[in-house]
């Protein structure tokens, strides 16, 4: 399948090693063929190790999602260097010769720089909807503003023969006949699709360009939310107050998790665990705040199985949003689809202090 994806011809008698070897040089002598099939991320880090010498490494955050084939099979992967959110990349010399000599000469034109512009508006697209049929893809991709009506034809014959579409783009359980694009940040697509089928009568959320643009942006996608700037501000704090033995997260990666997180999970809560995990007991009592601002922004982002709504977007529409449940952190969705966070639940003064100390509650954070 490899060889067929990169248009290598090799006889099917060929001897593992003879294949291994012929395989390699075809695909290294075309390198300006399949460069272009790659994301933005993928390019970026090839770019940034072509300009530097073979050998050299370079530490970049991952993806929530596998990286091309290409990447796995032509970049080293030092794994002593890396930590559970970061990945040391790096070009062996034949890798590197390949690479440097058609990276410049195939980026940098104008028709490249706008195809990565480009492929980031898919990728925003399947962020944002998580699942979504081929035809009603095509209709969105119309609204990205291309440079000319003469390049419309060349960027989407490059995205058609791109990862993007060999990677994403499938059939479903009863979808025979029918092709989706499946978010590459979707665990379960027939659990997602699901959902989305049964809110036929609502149409999609159309978003601006740049909502899609964020969206799409990797490693991290950004999503325009009120309450984005006071949730990054408290992860600062949190994370400048509390984290003095290990790396400090990003902020964006921490709403990337809990963005992911939400999606699929039972609980639309349970993203809260990104956040508290890294709270020292005696600190406990922070929680209730960051439950309360964590509630409004879980409630403010888009959701797969609302085509692109919020859930308060949804409430307001009066779209259904799954039966009442509830959570260790006392979180609801109630019966008419409006959730709703216990940010202040009654504490009695003899029980168990929440801040995890193990005295009762009026010898402890009571007090005050």
């Amino acid at each position: 399948m490899f060889a067929e994806h990169f248009n290598a011809s090799i006889p099917e008698s060929t001897l593992k090693k003879e294949f291994a070897d012929r395989l390699s040089s075809a695909i290294l002598s075309s390198a300006s063929d399949w460069l272009k099939t790659l994301s933005p991320y993928d390019i970026e880090i090839f770019k940034e190790l072509a300009g530097l010498e073979a050998g050299t490494r370079v530490v970049k955050p991952l993806l929530y999602f596998p990286l091309s084939s290409v990447v796995y099979n032509f970049l080293q992967i030092d794994d002593d260097a890396s930590t559970d959110t970061t990945n040391a990349y790096y070009m062996t010399d034949d890798v590197h010769a390949a690479i440097s000599a058609c990276i410049s000469e195939v980026f940098d034109n104008d028709l490249m720089r706008e195809f990565l512009r480009f492929q980031q508006y898919a990728y925003g697209l399947l962020a944002l909807y998580g699942v979504l049929p081929i035809d009603l893809f095509i209709d969105e991709i119309e609204f990205f503003p291309f440079s000319s009506e003469e390049v419309v034809d060349d960027l989407t014959k490059l995205l058609a023969n791109s990862e993007f579409f060999y990677m994403y783009s499938t059939q479903l359980d009863g979808m025979e006949d029918s092709t989706v694009l499946v978010s590459p940040w979707v665990e379960n697509a027939n659990k997602v699709w699901k959902e989305i089928q049964k809110r036929k009568n609502i149409p999609y959320k159309v978003f601006e360009y740049e909502e899609i643009m964020a969206a799409g942006h990797l490693p991290y996608p950004a999503f325009k939310s009120e309450f984005t700037k006071d949730m990054i501000d408290l992860l600062n704090y949190t994370d400048n107050t509390f984290n003095d033995t290990k790396p400090i997260e990003p902020a964006e990666q921490t709403l990337t998790d809990i963005w992911f997180i939400i999606q699929e999970r039972e609980s639309p809560m349970a993203g809260i665990e990104a956040m508290l995990a890294d709270f020292p007991s005696k600190h406990r009592k922070l929680t209730n705040e960051v439950v309360g601002l964590y509630s409004n922004y879980q409630n403010s982002l888009p959701r797969w199985d609302l085509k692109g709504h919020s859930p308060k977007e949804a409430f307001e529409m009066g779209i259904r949003l799954p039966e009442k449940k509830k959570d260790d952190f006392g979180t609801f969705i109630s019966s008419n689809g409006s959730p709703f966070v216990n940010a202040s639940p009654k504490i009695g003064r003899n029980d168990p202090c929440p801040c995890g100390s193990g005295k009762k509650y009026k010898n402890c954070c009571g007090k005050n």
